[in-house]
């Protein structure tokens, strides 16, 4: 048990260093920074009170750090796919049953040996706490990673109306496989500390939450640091101009009328015919909407209500006909069609290829045959 401890927090201190420095500096980075920390000081304490007693945990820190990692998931996750420079007020909430936990212990129950391993449903001071504790860590981890689900589900959905291209890192399946990790970690160590507590099995639950915790903090440091921020608003120091607030402010306060959809929608295509933004590979409604110092939810609706189409398909289509024109363009002949595809915008050739097909009914390959020989 002791090896996996000190792999555990040595992985989870590094982790936690590496994130918090990286360039530049982003909310979703301090969070999972400040996460990892946390795990790392929760494997220290467990490894020293390991050295000191094996049959209970006197002062039950480790334990009650325990309760902050489902908001922290939580919290981490919004902060991805949300736009907050800063943390909303109302996020430190989700801290406050760790907070009501360590102050009843050091109000009511300091000095006593709070979670008994071995007798977990002693009749002592103690036990109501740790019932409270225990239903409360069930309940944060079903609850948290359900609200999990459902932010990673919403932002999916969304994502064609916000990202010219897809992804794994603006897709975020990642966090799918480490949530996994996260819910399997607590239910074991749940399950298998009911389990000793009615001395239904040898095995110590501890074992599992320090062997999860271990495989969870290689998982979303692996992930976490190789996750770029999906807004750059998110990151800091943020500098906004007055006058770009103050065009936003004014969006957000009118309506968004017939003539003014027309405006905006010649407007958005003129600077696609004209400044070609649909050749960056990572082209953004909000670089568009920056741009063109539109709302970016004004941007949304035209293209829904006016064009009948996503951002997504709205840039693909462009893209599109640019490979089109550069496939009949002897100029071109030395490319293959996966570098035009490149050059044209698309990020992979297997989202080209099925874009592409999708819209002409032809491959690449097929499109261009039929050109050559109906200018012959």
């Amino acid at each position: 048990m002791e090896a996996v401890l000190y792999i555990g927090l040595s992985q989870a201190f590094f982790a936690s260093f590496v994130i918090a420095t990286k360039k530049p500096r982003c909310l979703p980075d301090k969070i999972l920074a400040s996460w990892l920390f946390l795990i790392g000081l929760e494997m220290t304490i467990s490894l020293c009170l390991l050295k000191i007693a094996h049959f209970f945990i006197p002062f039950p820190t480790s334990m009650l750090l325990l309760l902050t990692y489902a908001p922290l998931l939580f919290l981490y996750v919004k902060s991805l796919i949300r736009e907050n420079t800063l943390p909303d007020r109302k996020d430190w909430l989700h801290f406050l049953p760790f907070i009501l936990f360590l102050a009843a212990y050091f109000l009511f129950l300091w000095g006593d040996p709070v979670f008994l391993v071995n007798n977990y449903f002693a009749h002592d001071a103690s036990l109501p706490f740790r019932l409270a504790y225990s239903i409360y860590l069930f309940l944060s981890v079903i609850i948290y990673s359900v609200l999990v689900l459902f932010l990673i589900s919403e932002h999916q959905k969304k994502l064609k109306d916000e990202f010219s291209y897809t992804s794994q890192t603006i897709t975020l399946n990642w966090l799918k496989i480490v949530l996994f990790i996260f819910v399997i970690t607590f239910l074991s160590f749940i399950i298998t500390g009911t389990s000793f507590m009615f001395q239904a099995t040898d095995l110590d639950p501890r074992w599992f939450s320090r062997i999860g915790l271990t495989l969870f903090a290689f998982a979303v440091s692996y992930f976490g640091i190789k996750q770029p921020t999906l807004f750059k608003s998110n990151c800091f120091p943020r500098v906004e101009k007055k006058s770009d607030q103050r065009q936003k402010n004014r969006y957000e306060r009118s309506g968004l009328n017939e003539e003014l959809a027309k405006n905006y929608s010649e407007r958005l295509q003129h600077f696609m015919k004209e400044g070609k933004p649909y050749l960056n590979p990572e082209l953004t409604i909000k670089d568009v909407s920056d741009h063109l110092n539109i709302s970016r939810h004004y941007i949304t609706q035209v293209l829904n209500e006016t064009m009948k189409k996503n951002f997504y398909t709205f840039i693909n289509e462009y893209r599109v006909e640019e490979v089109k024109k550069r496939l009949v363009d002897h100029q071109y002949d030395h490319l293959t069609f996966s570098a035009i595809a490149y050059e044209c915008g698309f990020n992979s050739k297997s989202s080209f290829n099925f874009i592409f097909k999708k819209s002409t009914g032809m491959t690449p390959s097929e499109f261009k045959k039929k050109r050559m020989e109906s200018r012959q």
